[in-house]
């Protein structure tokens, strides 16, 4: 399990994934040939440059996946935006996100994260995936239930397997969540979270089912079985377990799970208030 720590780590693995793309395609002391031949292998060459800055975003019309994906264009990305529904991609284009197809570097594709087929086609041409969610529930925390803490672990395995069959796929980013370590016996003997999250902190799946915490159990399974597809392969996983998600304009469109987080936070005494 990968906690990450500050916004400044993200930047850190971005750039060193974006060193690293850029490196693979700069194609050091290859032959030219000249005349027409010349021109086909430069335009094959930024093709192969373009490609190997192509990148796949699932989950991309939830606010992490927009923040993802303006941060991969900043850092001269191509962006693959994986949608599920034609609902994903009006939405989209209700909110003038991006230009048209391809404009502004975003490429729309449909894909189903329960399908593997679609997922491979998805992610073909890509040499990272940006994993940010299999599931978006409308009423929030709140409204997560036993059967889509199932339905996400098996996407997140489905997704994973995808990443490690497509050939052009060498990373995956897979965001999974701060309840996927916080919740453990200790817990419920002292009613009190673990002051160290390492990657060796996993939420107790027991105490989750009999808490019903369907939401933390969901992204426990989710990113444990995403691990098990990745082990033994050559993909490389990276996993990122944020904790509040907000920024601009995140209250006003799904404010649920922020403020049953803030609740929880209060209720334990990790945020206290000075207002009287």
């Amino acid at each position: 399990m990968g906690v990450l720590r500050s916004t400044q780590s993200l930047e850190a693995e971005v750039e060193e994934m974006r060193a690293a793309l850029l490196l693979h395609g700069a194609g050091f002391g290859a032959r030219r040939p000249g005349g027409a031949a010349a021109k086909r292998a430069a335009r094959a060459d930024e093709a192969a440059g373009a490609e190997a800055r192509t990148v796949c975003v699932t989950g991309g019309t939830s606010f992490v996946g927009f923040a993802v994906v303006d941060r991969l264009l900043r850092h001269g990305y191509n962006v693959r935006l994986a949608l599920e529904t034609q609902e994903d991609l009006d939405k989209l284009r209700e909110m003038e996100m991006f230009g048209e197809n391809g404009r502004d570097g975003v490429w729309t594709v449909m894909a189903n994260v329960m399908d593997p087929v679609s997922l491979h086609e998805a992610f073909d041409g890509c040499v990272g995936v940006f994993h940010t969610s299999s599931l978006v529930d409308p009423g929030g925390i709140s409204g997560y239930t036993k059967h889509m803490a199932r339905l996400e672990a098996k996407a997140a395995e489905l997704v994973v397997e995808a990443c490690v069959r497509t050939e052009s796929v060498r990373k995956c980013v897979f965001t999974s969540s701060l309840l996927a370590c916080v919740w453990r016996q200790n817990y419920a003997r002292d009613r009190r979270f673990p002051t160290t999250i390492d990657e060796n902190c996993w939420s107790d799946e027991s105490l989750c089912r009999d808490s019903k915490l369907w939401f933390s159990l969901g992204k426990t399974m989710a990113e444990k079985a995403a691990w098990r597809a990745a082990r033994g392969t050559d993909l490389k996983l990276v996993t990122i377990c944020p904790a509040l998600v907000t920024g601009p304009g995140f209250r006003r469109r799904n404010p649920t799970p922020s403020i049953a987080y803030l609740k929880g936070l209060y209720s334990t005494a990790i945020v206290t208030s000075s207002v009287q």
